[in-house]
């Protein structure tokens, strides 16, 4: 058996001394990885969440639901508000033949008492309108609405929108 020199005995040590470094740097890299690892997991799986068109209509829902109408009393857009109405009337002066005329009043008959009416405005940019708002009967608000620019005849969306 030969004799261990001073240089083996140092290549002993190096070796176990490198596979102790390498294996520390292993466990320093995973330790420093995993969580950066997991935190990608997790901000990917709540951006596709976010991102989501039902998630984008749910909180729209519940933050201020609206719906959109026109002046001949449908229904373009529901984006919550249905929920808390019964029927939507618009009251137009229209005369045989011709265009219906900018409302005279819109009748909101909402399914429970709202504390708040729901704020009504014109879609048409550009176009502006007075409203003032009453209590009808039961719970129905009672919008009489003043064409302030004088936009007479033609077609009009409206916006109603809940408020909290």
């Amino acid at each position: 058996m030969p004799d261990k020199t001073g240089w083996d005995k140092f290549l002993r040590v190096a070796s176990i001394g490198g596979a102790f470094c390498f294996f520390l740097g292993i466990i320093l890299s995973a330790i420093y990885t995993l969580p950066n690892f997991v935190n990608s997991v997790i901000d990917a799986r709540i951006n596709k969440v976010v991102q989501g068109d039902d998630y984008v209509r749910r909180i729209a829902k519940e933050a201020r639901p609206s719906v959109i109408f026109d002046s001949h009393g449908s229904i373009l857009a529901n984006q919550g508000a249905m929920e808390y109405f019964d029927n939507i009337d618009v009251i137009t002066n229209k005369p045989a033949g011709l265009l219906p005329a900018f409302p005279e009043k819109i009748i909101v008959k909402p399914k429970q008492f709202l504390a708040q009416a729901p704020l009504l405005t014109l879609v048409d940019s550009g176009s502006e309108m007075d409203v003032k708002v009453e209590r009808g009967e039961k719970f129905d608000g009672v919008y009489t609405v003043v064409d302030s620019e004088g936009l007479g005849r033609g077609y009009y969306r409206f916006r109603l929108e809940v408020l909290p």
